[in-house]
């Protein structure tokens, strides 16, 4: 009986010791990770834009690997950035432009859909034109001092017609 007895009483003391995270503070915290990722992804293409290409990959996680088209391998981070590089080399003028729309976060992982499109000048009226255009998902890591981080790309080209 006395055995029973210290094993409800240690029973009643672990159960109380742990705590349940209040459903408003993951609320509030899957909010401001929304709003983190967000700002990355900003951030990335305000660098890009800016010619910064170096500090937009500082976004990247060192073991990124990136799904396109027509490959049958995942990029590594050194060929993607050279492939964005290459890209942004031979239309110097352009512009990054990214439509964030929807983002899913948990504790450790989020996920991002996004419509991208590279704008170059047109070379009779001067605007700003699509180039190429692609939907993909970038999935972010949470890594422990660091922050977020870009870990995997999926796209895909699209193309539209505004």
């Amino acid at each position: 009986m006395r055995k029973i007895f210290i094993l409800l009483l240690l029973t009643i003391f672990a159960v109380s010791c742990t705590k349940e995270v209040p459903e408003t503070e993951k609320k509030s915290s899957k909010a401001t990770y929304e709003k983190d990722i967000r700002k990355i992804i900003e951030t990335y293409a305000d660098n890009f834009n800016a010619g910064n290409t170096e500090d937009a990959f500082i976004l990247f996680s060192e073991d990124f690997k990136a799904v396109v088209p027509d490959s049958d391998n995942a990029l590594e981070l050194t060929t993607y950035k050279d492939n964005l590089k290459r890209f942004r080399k031979q239309y110097p003028a352009g512009k990054l432009q990214i439509t964030i729309e929807e983002v899913f976060v948990s504790e450790e992982l989020g996920t991002v859909q996004l419509f991208t499109s590279y704008l170059a000048p047109d070379v009779l009226d001067g605007k700003l034109s699509p180039v190429y255009s692609e939907r993909s998902i970038m999935i972010f890591r949470k890594i422990k001092y660091d922050g977020w981080k870009i870990i995997r790309s999926l796209g895909t080209p699209a193309f539209s017609y505004d």
